[in-house]
């Protein structure tokens, strides 16, 4: 699945930005959106994310994800905390290459 950023501006502590998914197969197909916070951690200069992600139902369920971790140099792994409705109990990890979002879940 791929993201398209559509609104981002800084905290005091770091930012915040919304994006909207769509289909890996169909780039016309939104799937979801997505709203994130990062803090910038001043000790160890890495960014301290939260998401929460919806899902239409469309490809892989519907209800929200919730998402946190840190992010520095190649590691681009988040944890999957919890979700809603077809996503309750879910436990797992989005992994994030630019653009491109890997979700891996497991209950």
């Amino acid at each position: 699945m791929f993201t398209k950023q559509f609104a981002q501006h800084r905290t005091p502590d770091g930012f915040k930005f919304r994006e909207q998914l769509f289909a890996s197969f169909n780039p016309n197909d939104q799937v979801g959106n997505d709203r994130v916070r990062c803090r910038v951690n001043e000790r160890n200069h890495k960014l301290k994310c939260r998401a929460i992600v919806h899902f239409n139902g469309e490809e892989a369920g519907e209800g929200f994800l919730i998402v946190n971790g840190n992010v520095a140099g190649p590691d681009h792994r988040l944890n999957i905390v919890g979700g809603t409705d077809d996503f309750a109990g879910a436990a797992g990890k989005v992994i994030t290459k630019g653009h491109h979002l890997s979700f891996d879940l497991v209950r």
